[in-house]
């Protein structure tokens, strides 16, 4: 039954991994093509109102999303009561939005971030619809079918409409309108697969129980959101608008592994864990297994990434964006640190460890506001640095938090990382020769990174081939060997077919 349940868990990782990679690499290519039509200006109006919106979004939910996946007893007077009470904050909060988006406008600099903002506040009310029905969804463990959803909506939406009117000139709304879109889209295919009740009710005592289930959990992003959009809102404020759009692209490219890695924590690592919450040897099993992951997967990544950061950024943004280079090498360089707090961040979670989560986020916040805050007045590059440093700080502090809640041994936790900080060497030690010949040969960052990609992909056959367990560790053994077993019989029902 026991494997039966891990064969299940692996092939919703697989779907939901699979679906998730996908939404990517239509975020990637939207990236690479609209970084050619529209302007650093058009980015930063956008991540302007974006930080407004976003801070809103974790107040309209007040929680009940993790309360939904959390909590054991839940009923449908319990569903009820949570979308009315989203309901209720969403119109609020849109309201509230509308009225104080020339103020926003002002602290930013930039009037259009006041017409931004009042059409994506409409995002509000789109996602009370769908709250409730995606995290019931998430509790089923059916997060590969939302997954896939929102792959559909991305290609739709964001994909085809906003580089179509990009290129027909609409600027910084080419970004805007997709994302409304997209958002009602979403939510109305959300609820017709999960049909939650919608019709409003007010409980006292469940309305009680549910917001002091969701305070935690909401006080928690708020601060984290701090932690996360402080220094974009500093940027905008203290630079402006354009040097906010260099920033983003830097930051949101960076970001794309650890944004992945947290989709999949949120979808399925969070359910698993809380399923588990009250089975200690379960919830280490399932926490030793994914620090071998992460650091098998965030190592080497990080790794590869510091070393390419400026063949990456010219192949995928283009030569006007020569600023976003050194920004991102510095924020690439702790991709692992993001990575692994994702992992700590989800057992706080699923152990309901509210004090834990709120003192993480505190620091995280005060370390990364405070570090730009002093570095600020040196220039882009410092406050990069300081951002890092914040995250490493928050890392240690987010894995004790986890250590201490499963019950592991440190030295267990350093034992995992070795395979990783093995293949991050080795990929470190392939590329940079390469790396280094391109450049002084002249060669297009373009085909730096094909030779790049052939040389990794060759090592990647190789391990595939060997599969050595020292290199890889017991979890990368296990999907070797599965891969393996996929692709032999993959060729083997090809043979068949042509013979």
């Amino acid at each position: 039954m026991a494997r039966e349940s891990g064969q299940s868990f692996l092939s919703r990782a697989s779907r939901l991994t699979s679906y998730q990679l996908a939404q990517k690499f239509i975020d990637f290519f939207m990236v690479v093509v609209l970084a050619r039509i529209l302007s650093p200006h058009d980015f930063g109006v956008v991540a302007a109102a974006t930080i407004f919106v976003q801070l809103a979004q974790l107040v309209v939910e007040i929680g009940m999303g993790a309360t939904v996946i959390q909590m054991r007893d839940l009923d449908e007077r319990h569903l009820r009561v949570a979308s009315t009470l989203v309901w209720m904050n969403a119109m609020l909060y849109f309201l509230l939005t509308q009225a104080c988006a020339g103020l926003a406008a002002d602290i930013m600099g930039s009037p259009e971030v006041a017409n931004a903002l009042r059409v994506l506040a409409f995002i509000f009310l789109f996602q009370a619809l769908g709250i409730v029905p995606e995290n019931l969804l998430v509790k089923r463990f059916e997060a590969p079918r939302i997954a896939l959803q929102n792959l559909c909506v991305k290609f739709v939406g964001g994909f085809s409409l906003g580089i179509a009117m990009a290129a027909m000139g609409a600027g910084y709304w080419a970004l805007v309108i997709p994302t409304v879109l997209g958002s009602l889209a979403k939510s109305v295919w959300t609820y017709s697969v999960a049909r939650t009740p919608l019709r409003p009710l007010l409980d006292g005592g469940i309305a009680r129980k549910l917001l002091r289930s969701g305070a935690g959990f909401s006080t928690s992003k708020i601060i984290n959101f701090v932690a996360l959009r402080g220094d974009n809102f500093l940027v905008g404020h203290l630079f402006g608008i354009a040097t906010l759009g260099i920033y983003t692209r830097a930051y949101n490219i960076m970001s794309l592994p650890a944004d992945l890695y947290g989709a999949i924590a949120d979808r399925l690592v969070f359910p698993a864990f809380a399923k588990a919450q009250n089975d200690g040897a379960a919830l280490q099993r399932i926490y030793l297994r994914g620090v071998e992951l992460t650091a098998l997967i965030g190592l080497p990544l990080s790794a590869g990434l510091f070393v390419l950061g400026e063949e990456w950024i010219y192949a995928v943004l283009g030569p006007k964006w020569s600023g976003v280079v050194a920004p991102f090498k510095i924020l690439v360089f702790v991709t692992y640190f993001r990575l692994g707090m994702k992992i700590g961040g989800s057992v706080q979670r699923a152990k309901g460890a509210v004090r834990s989560m709120i003192v993480s986020q505190v620091i995280y916040a005060c370390l990364v506001v405070g570090g730009c805050l002093i570095a600020y007045r040196y220039g882009l590059i410092p406050l990069c640095i300081a951002v890092s440093i914040g995250v490493v700080i928050t890392y240690i502090e987010i894995t004790w938090s986890g250590l201490r809640l499963t019950d592991t041994r440190v030295s267990w936790y350093l034992k995992l990382h070795l395979p990783g900080v093995a293949l991050a060497a080795i990929v470190a030690g392939l590329l940079v020769p390469v790396v280094h010949f391109g450049r002084a040969m002249a060669v297009s960052p373009f085909l730096i990174l094909l030779e790049s990609a052939a040389v990794l992909g060759v090592f990647g056959a190789l391990l595939l081939l060997l599969r050595p367990r020292w290199l890889l560790g017991d979890i990368g053994h296990e999907i070797a060997q599965a891969a393996w077993r996929t692709t032999a019989n993959l060729w083997s029902r090809m043979r068949s077919r042509t013979s």
